[in-house]
């Protein structure tokens, strides 16, 4: 799909004419653009998810509600860790969209 754009915006833009001047050979201009296409899109999605996994070995136990507030359904006794979990994910879902919410009604007019 980024080589489609690619190819049709370098059309659409006349900036095409500058690669197929420089090299009159256009199989070779469209393998070098489909070559870099390609190799962006591996690396975009290498990145995303080394960054995915990342953020999901981080945060899955701070952020998530469920896992977080697992140990009272099991009736439990909470550890620090636990509570500065819950009170993370807490914070996260709760205090910061109750703040944002409060503020959106006392600085707007009432129409």
């Amino acid at each position: 799909m980024l080589g489609i754009i690619t190819a049709c915006n370098e059309w659409s833009q006349r900036t095409a004419l500058i690669p197929f001047t420089q090299e009159p050979r256009r199989l070779r201009v469209v393998l070098a653009k489909l070559l870099s296409a390609a190799a962006l899109g591996t690396i975009a999605v290498a990145l995303a998810w080394v960054l995915a996994l990342g953020a999901f070995l981080i945060l899955g136990a701070w952020v998530d509600v469920n896992a977080a507030l697992t140990p009272f359904a099991e009736g439990l006794d909470l550890t620090g860790t636990q509570w500065a979990q819950v009170d993370t994910s807490g914070l996260l879902w709760i205090g910061i969209p109750l703040v944002i919410g409060i503020w959106r009604v006392l600085t707007r007019e009432v129409k």
